[in-house]
């Protein structure tokens, strides 16, 4: 856990270097990385780009913008928030309505484009208006972390004949159930996509349908197949902090039913 907090202030503090000590791996600097930027949507400025020099035991970080312009950044998305998403007219809603909107907005307020411009991140969806899979998933992970609602990131594959299924969607605790909840596919511009993952009887509600929206595992596993983590001690304590009492993602998705 020290690792992970210290590559998260690090990061936050846009700092180039961290002293990580030689009794530290580049599995354990890469794990810990991987799980700052799965629990931390709003960091959007670093993209996993770094360098760890094991005999001097020292993490170089690479960034994509200044920290001034991660300001400016920060500055639209806030602006996105208060007054496109209206985050407090929000934060009058029940708990299942909140999750509702905010999974009918995300697809409303943005389109699917595979070719949009750091697709990862949460400025592709609030300030580009263009993602993939990843940005909607971390642009509602935000959102729900702002209005208090408990969640976190899944990766995992759709169950198509394509070479490179890989894919991103949330699990969200309304009201202490949890729940599956696929953004990017609830978009019926994917079409193809619903049709290759065998999503079928769709329930449409304009642009979008509601078969991502609250879904069990059992109906989640028909289509994708779940990211199974290494059961480290890394893991294990990053999700009982972070309030999601289960040793993995896995593990987690066997409790919703």
């Amino acid at each position: 856990m020290e690792l992970y907090f210290k590559i998260e202030q690090v990061i936050r503090q846009h700092k180039s270097f961290l002293s990580v000590g030689n009794t530290v791996t580049e599995e354990d600097v890469r794990h810990a990385i991987r799980w700052v930027m799965r629990n931390n949507p709003d960091i959007f400025w670093y993209v996993h780009q770094y360098h760890f020099d094991k005999d001097n035991g020292i993490v170089s970080l690479r960034y994509r913008c200044s920290p001034e312009r991660s300001t400016i950044i920060q500055e639209s998305i806030n602006d996105v928030v208060e007054k496109d998403f209206q985050i407090n007219y929000v934060r009058t809603l029940t708990q299942l309505e909140q999750v509702v909107y905010v999974y009918k907005w995300l697809l409303t307020y943005c389109n699917y484009n595979l070719n949009s411009a750091y697709n990862q991140n949460i400025d592709s969806v609030f300030v580009r208006r263009n993602s993939v899979c990843t940005g909607y998933a971390k642009a509602a992970q935000y959102l729900f972390k702002l209005l208090g609602i408990e969640s976190c990131l899944v990766f995992g594959r759709l169950n198509n004949d394509k070479e490179d299924g890989r894919h991103c969607w949330n699990i969200v605790n309304i009201d202490g159930h949890y729940y599956h909840l696929d953004v990017c596919l609830g978009d019926l511009s994917l079409e193809d996509v619903l049709n290759g993952a065998r999503i079928t009887a769709i329930q449409r509600y304009g642009d979008y349908n509601y078969n991502c929206l609250c879904i069990s595992t059992d109906e989640i596993l028909k289509t994708r197949s779940i990211e199974n983590l290494a059961r480290t001690k890394l893991t294990e304590i990053l999700y009982i902090f972070f309030g999601i009492h289960a040793a993995n993602v896995v593990q987690l998705a066997d409790r919703i039913v």
